[in-house]
């Protein structure tokens, strides 16, 4: 779990969101996937399943049913809410709707009491080097604090890679899911990989140029043959003739 943790902090979503929206997952999970005779699994079995309450089971899938789709929420915590305080609440503002300019302390409203606010438990101290670190606000030689940002968006985060790196997890988990769970003469999915606990660290760099020359060579043949049998969406969603195929790689790394 550590490395999909890093990720999720990285792109500043926080233990709530996550545990919003894996609940959510699991109630869909469970609700889809594990119903008796094809029928959509009923709400006392999936409170079972899960371990999520009957009322809360209920409330999820009412949403799920009326939106469509899970939701995953823009990134909320307690820097995001603060910031958006700040440009929305008329005590923050100045009288031409823009958000003022504060100090730690002295005449209210200031940044402690915004804090107070909109920051949860945590130290001022911290909220303000977080913000800073991000460019969400400029600090003068005053202690004259502006804001920046609207949004917490955290250092080298990028939204398409985030969702990349979602659908490597979906198309790995997937295949772990179906080899995991097919019967014992049932078809496998091919899944291999190679590893040594006791490399030279000199061997690094070579290793790295072998991968890179030998998998992008295999992996440019199966894009050219999988091209090859693409055919029309349109035609493929209509006669429901299409199939997702691909393979993919990953470089293993660890320092001990």
């Amino acid at each position: 779990m550590r490395p999909i943790i890093r990720i999720l902090l990285r792109a500043g979503i926080n233990y709530k969101q996550f545990a919003k929206i894996t609940r959510e997952v699991f109630v869909d999970v469970a609700s889809e996937d594990f119903g008796i005779s094809g029928r959509k699994t009923n709400i006392s079995r999936v409170a079972i399943l899960t371990g999520i309450s009957r009322s809360e089971v209920t409330k999820i899938r009412k949403k799920q049913e009326e939106c469509g789709e899970i939701e995953i929420p823009q990134t909320v915590n307690n820097a995001g809410r603060l910031l958006s305080g700040w440009h929305v609440d008329k005590e923050f503002l100045d009288q031409n709707g823009k958000p003022l300019i504060l100090t730690v302390d002295g005449d209210e409203p200031n940044f402690t009491s915004l804090m107070n606010k909109y920051g949860g438990d945590i130290p001022a101290t911290a909220m303000l080097k977080e913000l800073k670190q991000v460019s969400a606000i400029a600090i003068n030689d005053s202690g004259e604090i502006k804001v920046l940002q609207r949004y917490f968006m955290p250092m080298n985060y990028d939204e398409n890679r985030i969702f990349s790196l979602i659908d490597d997890f979906v198309d790995l988990g997937n295949t772990a899911h179906h080899n995991f769970t097919r019967d014992i003469d049932g078809e496998s999915r091919f899944q291999v990989k190679v590893t040594n606990d006791y490399v030279s660290l000199a061997a690094l760099p070579e290793f790295k140029v072998m991968v890179e020359e030998k998998c992008t060579a295999l992996l440019e043949d199966f894009d050219d043959w999988l091209a090859e049998r693409e055919i029309d969406p349109s035609t493929a969603i209509a006669e429901k003739q299409q199939i997702k195929l691909g393979l993919g790689m990953y470089f293993i790394q660890e320092n001990k």
